[in-house]
């Protein structure tokens, strides 16, 4: 099953990762304003020697859209499940938080998975310290180092009376995983860290 949501323009592409042997259906509908529904399908083919790069693929629609799918199919490849928790000095129960987190890996090339993505007039509400993801995994091959590396942009206002006066807390650095690393931080001296963990399957 596959899920889309929108961010900053683009729809995010989300879904379990499963083991592919033959082939993988893409099926875009959109609905419209007169009760039609336009729709985009691509079928991708297995091939070995189109692994671990990136596939860039435009889906037209059938009233006249062009859609751009992009997707890594990928060798011998494990799931990583992503969870940020943020461990404020303060003990504030709620915060609000904007930037963006995003994963990189060797064969996702120039691109990278979108795991967060607020501005600061659309801020995510934080609520005991786990932040809201638009996606909460991502593919890595299991025989290359580093595993992933995240990359994070975050600012976060404590609570909500802060919202308004223009001081955040700021959490930037990149957190790269090898094999057996399960929990990174991300240290902000006076005010608290931003934890990412990591599980695998």
């Amino acid at each position: 099953r596959l899920l889309l949501s929108a961010a900053q323009g683009n729809l995010i592409l989300r879904a379990e990762g499963a083991a592919l042997e033959d082939y993988v259906r893409i099926k875009v509908e959109i609905p419209e304003d007169d009760n039609r529904i336009d729709t985009a399908n691509y079928v991708f083919y297995v091939d070995p020697y189109l692994c671990n790069s990136v596939i860039v693929h435009t889906m037209p629609t059938r009233y006249g859209r062009d859609i751009d799918v992009f997707f890594v199919p990928m060798y011998r490849a494990i799931q990583a499940s992503l969870c940020v928790n943020l461990d404020l000095a303060s003990g504030s129960g709620c915060s609000y938080a904007y930037g963006e987190i995003t994963a990189h890996h060797e064969f996702y090339g120039d691109f990278n998975v979108l795991l967060f993505q607020c501005g600061e007039d659309d801020m995510a509400e934080v609520v005991d310290g786990r932040l809201p993801l638009l996606r909460t995994w991502a593919a890595v091959p299991i025989y290359l180092e580093p595993l992933l590396i995240i990359k994070l942009n975050l600012n976060v206002f404590t609570n909500s009376d802060h919202v308004n006066d223009g001081h955040a807390i700021s959490f930037q650095g990149d957190l790269t995983f090898y094999h057996d690393q399960y929990e990174k931080t991300i240290c902000n001296a006076d005010h608290g860290t931003v934890e990412v963990q990591i599980g695998y399957r």
